[in-house]
């Protein structure tokens, strides 16, 4: 019986970690998601901008700007 409440713990803690990281990883996509959703004129451009300068606060907070100020495609 403690093999299996072990294991459920184990699995419960996995979960947890999994959706941690789906979450984690919409918040530090929004920008991205943001431009796609709304047919920004640059996604490309605002996608690498946020791979690679998304992880310092500043580099998202542009990015997010830029996604919802920047030229949509209609």
């Amino acid at each position: 019986m403690e093999i299996f409440i072990a294991l459920f713990a184990t699995l419960v803690t996995l979960f947890i970690l999994l959706l941690k990281l789906v979450i984690g990883g919409l918040a530090y996509f929004l920008p991205t998601v943001i431009a796609v959703k709304w047919r920004h004129a640059s996604k490309k451009a605002l996608f690498w901008t946020n791979l690679l300068l998304g992880w310092t606060f500043f580099g998202w907070i542009a990015t997010t700007a830029w996604a919802c100020l920047g030229e949509k495609r209609y």
